[in-house]
């Protein structure tokens, strides 16, 4: 690798993980929504729109923690106890914003697409304080010596 290169990973990992956060989960919401569109507009008439919305949920979920895990919190931690921990939070962090979807769409008549907005927003916040102090938190070491 480059100098060059090292100057802006070094950028990069010097910079707050919360702005890291919204730097990667931008990318991650812009998946994730253009997935569901892609999926709805594909299957919408063969599968009702909210098995949709948990299939595309579960195809982000995976490709949240992986940028999660890599490019904001460079997590060594046990991959498997992680992703396990981060699929039990993004289950709580969906609650919410899957009932919002469900609202937007059967209360106020919305489009699925554009229903998944708002519902998105909400989930983004508590998906950040789920992977701070519950997936990707560190882990203290065990010893003697470290107390």
């Amino acid at each position: 690798m480059n100098s060059h290169n090292n100057k802006y990973l070094k950028i990069w990992w010097q910079a707050p993980d919360a702005l890291r956060f919204l730097i990667v989960g931008g990318w991650n919401t812009a998946f994730g929504m253009a997935g569901f569109a892609i999926l709805f507009l594909l299957l919408h008439t063969h599968i009702h729109y909210l098995i949709i919305y948990v299939i595309n949920a579960e195809i982000a979920i995976l490709q949240a923690f992986y940028s999660l895990r890599k490019l904001v919190f460079n997590s060594v931690n046990p991959v498997i106890r992680e992703l396990l921990k981060h699929h039990a939070g993004c289950s709580i962090s969906i609650a919410l914003p899957f009932f919002l979807f469900w609202i937007c769409v059967e209360r106020f008549k919305l489009n699925p697409i554009i229903a998944q907005i708002p519902s998105t927003f909400i989930g983004v916040l508590a998906s950040y304080l789920i992977a701070r102090f519950f997936v990707f938190r560190a882990v203290a070491p065990k010893g003697p010596h470290h107390t």
